[in-house]
């Protein structure tokens, strides 16, 4: 099974790239908001996992954008916030 991971942080993105690779997936790793988009149109992955805070964007965006174009891989939304807000929105 073929999935984009998308953190910006490096050290992060490596370690649960390493578990998830472990575990049998195949994983492409990207660490910004444009990258992720651009893949998630052009590449057939199975599921994403998908870091709110990016560098060049908020990945609520980027998820949004994949639906706008009805790319309906599941994606499982990580974040270090706190806030309710972001919280509900990844999950409409």
């Amino acid at each position: 099974m073929r999935l984009l991971l998308v953190e910006d942080d490096r050290l992060l993105a490596d370690g649960l790239g390493r578990q998830l690779e472990k575990a049998g997936f195949s994983v492409d790793t990207t660490h910004t908001a444009r990258e992720a988009a651009i893949l998630g149109e052009q590449e057939d992955y199975r599921a994403v996992v998908l870091d709110l805070g990016l560098p060049d964007g908020n990945g609520l965006n980027v998820l949004r954008t994949w639906r706008k174009h009805q790319i309906g891989f599941p994606v499982l939304i990580l974040t270090a916030r706190g806030d309710w807000h972001d919280k509900v929105e990844g999950l409409k």
